[in-house]
């Protein structure tokens, strides 16, 4: 497996939201909020939010998407650090799990890349949380919301 990371420009992802929305839909909690999407949309757009895909390629060159990620950069209170919030992660078909598990360490190595000192995210999967735990990660916390 030859996994690799592209950065979609906000013209690719305007020209293809229509395939891509829905997708990232999916992958969000639920909402009240009709105009989410949109939302989401003008982020990737103004650059607030950036949509990564990540891809196997063969030795003959030919190139399969295996799923892609909409991350931010969140600097922390302080300024003295930030963080690349994983905003949601959707993988194409049948994507195994050793698959799922190198994209997480591409997104890992982009965020080092990129200068962030932490990956974060919320999830409601128990083996997403287990999986951090067992790299060393913390997985302590409760996201909490309540919509007034």
């Amino acid at each position: 497996m030859n996994l690799h990371l592209l950065k979609l420009f906000p013209a690719q992802v305007a020209k293809y939201w229509n395939e891509l929305g829905p997708m990232v839909e999916q992958t969000l909690p639920p909402s009240a909020n009709g105009s989410r999407m949109t939302n989401v949309l003008q982020a990737i757009l103004s650059g607030r939010l950036e949509m990564l895909q990540y891809y196997d390629q063969s030795e003959s060159g030919e190139a399969r998407i295996i799923g892609l990620a909409v991350v931010g950069i969140v600097d922390n209170i302080d300024y003295s650090s930030k963080d690349m919030l994983i905003y949601a992660v959707y993988a194409y078909g049948q994507s195994s799990k050793q698959e799922v598990v190198d994209g997480f360490r591409l997104l890992v190595d982009y965020a080092r890349g990129i200068g962030c000192d932490a990956v974060t995210a919320y999830t409601n999967l128990p083996g997403l949380v287990k999986y951090i735990k067992r790299l060393g990660g913390q997985a302590d916390y409760t996201f909490l919301r309540l919509e007034v």
